[in-house]
Formats: C-alpha cells, structure tokens, sequence
C-alpha cells in the first residue's frame, strides 16, 4: 500500500485532502483511482487507512476508515552531525541515513569543510526534506526525521555532549573501534562525521574535551558520505535494530 506524510491538519472531520505534491504523485505517477486504498501519516505517530474519493492533477481527497499507531522508528534516538559535502553526496545521506533511522540530521561546518553555506538556500533546504520525506515514505517509518540548519563544529560537539553516548568518527583513532564503544544499548546517540580529510587533531581534541568518543572505521579510508551511513548502521546494529522485525532485542 502506498504511503503519504500529510499535515495534521489535512486530517479534518474523517476526511483527507492530500498536499498537491501528493496529488500529483498519486494522478501522474502511481495512476491511482478513487476506490484505492493508500495509507496516511501524520508525523505524530498515528497511521489511517484512506479510501481515495477523488484524484486529480492537483487536488486528491480520501476518506478515513482505519486508523492505528504508526510504527517503523527505531528505539533509539540518532542524531547525525554530517558535515557538509558537495552535492548530491549530502543528499544520499539524507536519503541512506532516512531509511537506516536517523531521527535528525544536523549538517555541520568543520574546518576542512568545503562547502560552507550558512545559512542553506530555502530550496537545498526544501529538497533535502523532500528527499527525506520520500524515503520515510518508501521504508515505512512513522516519522520523517528532522533536518535543520547547519551548525559550527564547536556547537555540534556541545550539543552532542548533551546525549547519551557521542562519537566521533576520525581516521587518527588507532585503538577504539565503533563496536568496542558500544556495552549497553542507549537511548540517545549522537554521531560526528567530519568531511574529505576528515577532522582535524584540534577538532578532535575538543570533541574530547567534551566527552565525546573518537572510534575508527578501519585500515582503509572511506568516503564521507560511505563513513556516514556504515557508522549509523553500526550503531543501528547494537541497537538491535537490524534484527528480524519478529525479533524484539532484549
């Protein structure tokens, strides 16, 4: 069944009616018809069962009659301090991240960041969260993550000092793998990855100051956007949440 993110507010009296986006989704691309069944998010946990009554180029209306608690997120909570890279590499992390389970992304400006746009055009922004918002649609998850506006380094390490367990990926780590970090599943995890070059000792010596944890990823060096989304699937991993979905990790 075909998933859609809608506002609360399109949700009024048993009735749905769909952003145009999605009407134009629903009209041109998946050829739907009244009398489908599609099924509605409200990003606030909650799942309808839509019947369409009415499709068209820029307006659809469904009605409501099902409703149950939207699930797909994962327990534990990743917050993804990606710094900026050029493209559409930043937007494969958006999307891979998305799928995997990251709860916000926070781009980020490091000293070796080349791109460093601050604040981000209206229209990155607005494509990024359309690309988040797709892929939240397409893997089945309640809520479309978060992503706001780029931070400094020295202000992501203080907000990432705030979680349970924060990390910071960095090729200079000769001792600590990701794996080795992780002996209790937290709640909250908050997860720096630098740019090409990745950070800089400075940098890293601040992490530190901050209590967050430098781990490596291996001998070999690895993409920005590749060490991103191996990191956040390890820790998804030790969060039990690459498990089979019948399987509930103690």
């Amino acid at each position: 069944m075909h998933r859609f993110f809608v506002p609360p507010e399109a949700i009024r009296q048993g009735q749905v009616r769909f952003p145009k986006p999605a009407a134009r989704q629903m009209a041109r691309v998946l050829r739907l018809r009244p009398g489908d069944m599609v099924a509605v998010l409200d990003g606030r946990g909650s799942l309808y069962r839509v019947t369409l009554q009415r499709v068209e180029r820029d307006e659809a209306v469904g009605r409501v009659v099902g409703r149950e608690d939207a699930t797909g997120e994962p327990r534990v909570s990743l917050v993804l301090y990606a710094a900026l890279i050029k493209g559409s590499r930043f937007e494969w992390i958006v999307q891979k991240g998305t799928e995997l389970g990251v709860a916000r992304f926070v781009p980020m400006v490091t000293e070796r960041t080349v791109v460093r746009d601050l604040p981000l055009s209206s229209h990155r922004m607005a494509r990024w969260e359309r690309i988040a918002q797709e892929a939240a649609e397409q893997c089945g998850r309640a809520r479309v993550p978060q992503i706001v506006e780029p931070v400094t380094f020295a202000a992501a390490c203080q907000q990432a000092a705030t979680a349970d367990l924060g990390l910071i990926g960095w090729a200079g780590e000769s001792q600590r793998s990701l794996d080795s970090l992780f002996t209790d599943r937290p709640g909250d995890v908050a997860l720096l990855i630098g740019p090409e070059g990745g950070f800089t000792p400075e940098e890293v010596a601040l992490a530190r100051a901050q209590g967050l944890l430098p781990f490596s990823l291996g001998p070999r060096t690895l993409r920005a956007e590749t060490a991103a989304i191996v990191a956040v699937a390890l820790v998804m991993y030790h969060a039990g949440e690459l498990a089979p979905p019948g399987v509930h990790a103690a």
